[in-house]
């Protein structure tokens, strides 16, 4: 019989823990002769073939979980391959050759190693790997539409919670509040969902996300402060712009450009970008519903006659705070409209009501503005006599010398 190296191990290891149970006992117990002898045979017995034997098992035993825990070093990363043909088996290791104890199989199985299709019956093709493309594609999503935040910080009182992300554009981190995203969401953000805290977190990760990955970026003056404007391009015709103020790192406005804007933004002559689509608000710069409806007031005005040229004014150049200016004019719009609490009547009456204090509270040199008083909502039957009830109204009222009805 060969003796190999675990048998002489083993042997060394019973041998010697034999020794030091039979020695205790020996002094520490009043058993003598037979009895010392047994007592240390067994629990010699069973602490080293137990441990060592158990551990040798699982080396050799490829079936028991966590096996794979034993494996040499050199054979990390490289798994066994199991090949099966009829009624074989066959194991490949790390080094590539049938570890000892599989079956060696035909000349068929034998040429199934690791690398090679299984056999299959005849008339079959061999299965092939399954395929997981929505893994990989909620994978790839997940990475693209992780937003690149820095911190969120916990909002104290009110909604004051904070998004910074750092730009690879600019030297400081980019500070998106709640405030400013309020403030600039238009009419179709707020009408993702019916949950507005939802579209507004949606919003937000949006805009971070135009900032940390944009298709285009210009530094130029927007209302008199140097910014950076971020463009995502949907299409050619269809952009969105994000803009930061580089003193403060403040999130100014995101908003969809039009094509005659993004010429301008892209024009190297111009150091200012100016937004000169009329259904934008003067005071936030996006389009929202008030500004539509004016912007479709001065159309409607301009088809009747009633206004020329007009614009939006300029805030920060320190123009009059109206809706729009003209040449050496300035024009207010009022709107007579229906809710479900008011009434075109009690709509008119505020109308009234807000002109005369504007008059009243003018101060010295200052004229008012030409009021165009929008009547379009009202039923055809209602928009004469409104419209006499609202012209002997107001011209009892002082200093208002132009008002027009926009029909």
């Amino acid at each position: 019989m060969k003796l190999n190296r675990k048998f002489i191990f083993l042997s060394a290891a019973f041998g010697g823990t034999f020794l030091f149970f039979f020695w205790r006992v020996y002094k520490s117990s009043d058993r003598k002769g037979l009895r010392r002898f047994v007592i240390s045979v067994k629990i010699a017995g069973v602490l080293t073939f137990a441990s060592f034997g158990s551990t040798a098992t699982a080396k050799d035993t490829e079936f028991l979980p966590g096996s794979d825990a034993f494996t040499s070093q050199s054979s990390i990363g490289r798994p066994t391959t199991r090949t099966r043909s009829f009624g074989t088996e066959t194991a490949t290791g790390a080094a590539g050759s049938p570890k000892p104890g599989s079956g060696s199989g035909s000349s068929s199985s034998g040429s199934n190693s690791a690398g090679h299709s299984p056999a299959v019956p005849n008339g079959r093709t061999a299965p092939k790997p399954i395929d997981r493309p929505d893994v990989v594609k909620n994978k790839k999503l997940k990475n693209e539409e992780q937003c690149p935040v820095e911190s969120i910080s916990e909002p104290s009182k009110g909604p004051t919670s904070e998004l910074i992300v750092k730009s690879d554009h600019q030297d400081q981190k980019v500070i998106i509040t709640d405030r400013d995203v309020k403030k600039c969401m238009t009419q179709r953000d707020r009408n993702r969902s019916d949950d507005q805290k939802f579209n507004e977190r949606l919003f937000k990760k949006e805009t971070a996300i135009n900032i940390k990955y944009p298709d285009e970026v210009y530094t130029k003056k927007y209302r008199g402060r140097l910014s950076t404007i971020y463009v995502k391009k949907f299409s050619d015709m269809e952009q969105t712009i994000t803009i930061v103020d580089n003193t403060s790192g403040r999130f100014q406005i995101k908003s969809p450009i039009t094509p005659e804007e993004y010429r301008n933004l892209t024009n190297k002559e111009k150091v200012e970008l100016e937004l000169t689509d009329l259904r934008r608000d003067p005071q936030i710069g996006i389009m929202n519903p008030k500004s539509l409806k004016e912007a479709n007031t001065m159309k409607r005005a301009k088809e009747q006659g009633l206004v020329d040229d007009y614009r939006r004014p300029k805030l920060h150049l320190g123009e009059s705070d109206v809706d729009f200016v003209g040449s050496n004019i300035s024009y207010e719009l009022k709107a007579v409209t229906q809710t479900k609490h008011k009434s075109y009547q009690d709509s008119a009456n505020d109308i009234v009501n807000n002109i005369r204090d504007s008059a009243e509270n003018m101060k010295v040199r200052q004229t008012l503005p030409y009021y165009l008083i929008d009547l379009g909502d009202l039923p055809d039957s209602l928009k004469c006599n409104m419209a006499q009830t609202l012209q002997e109204q107001l011209e009892s009222i002082n200093h208002l010398e132009h008002f027009q009805f926009v029909y």
